[in-house]
């Protein structure tokens, strides 16, 4: 095995070997650069069963990985659903301390180490939207529509040669398929 390459060192040097064994007619160094060639391709075999290792290696860590993700998940709905709860309780308690007090009058508890009070929230605005003026120009905002790009149909526009201003297509990206 020769010393360490990258694999694109590797694939360089079994060109110029390749090279090499086209140009060449003597035997001796014939057979020299076959040997040469071999251990070349043992090496960039060797670099190709590496690569295999820790892509399989990292493809079970990801599926490990979307195992725990479920299961966090779960875990947080499961926790949401119990905040949800105490909230429920929390409401409940306060509407009930709240209705003794307006009921009572008070509006303020004080028991040394919390106090209880009532303050007035503001007005709330309720808009009955079936007999609401729009016209009036003074009580309402437009809001501009938003456009998006259709990318569907960009893409059918440039596979069939128009020319769409701002859009083009990106190069080809490959995807690597381990079988």
């Amino acid at each position: 095995m020769t010393d360490k390459k990258s694999h694109w060192q590797l694939t360089e040097h079994i060109e110029t070997l390749v090279a090499e064994l086209v140009a060449t007619d003597d035997d001796a160094q014939h057979d020299a650069l076959m040997s040469t060639l071999e251990e070349a391709y043992a090496d960039l075999d060797a670099k190709h069963d590496g690569y295999h290792a820790v892509i399989k290696h990292c493809e079970r860590q990801s599926s490990a990985i979307d195992g725990e993700i479920t299961f966090l998940k779960a875990e947080l709905a499961e926790a949401e659903k119990r905040k949800k709860s105490e909230e429920k309780v929390i409401s409940k308690l306060k509407d009930r301390i709240r209705e003794y007090m307006l009921g009572t009058g008070e509006t303020k508890i004080d028991r040394g180490v919390f106090k209880f009070q009532l303050n007035k929230m503001p007005q709330k605005v309720v808009v009955d939207m079936d007999t609401f003026d729009y016209q009036d120009k003074e009580m309402t905002t437009i809001k501009p529509a938003v456009y998006n790009p259709d990318k569907v149909a960009i893409r059918k526009a440039i596979k069939d040669g128009r020319d769409v201003m701002g859009c083009s297509m990106s190069e080809v990206e490959y995807k690597l398929v381990i079988k």
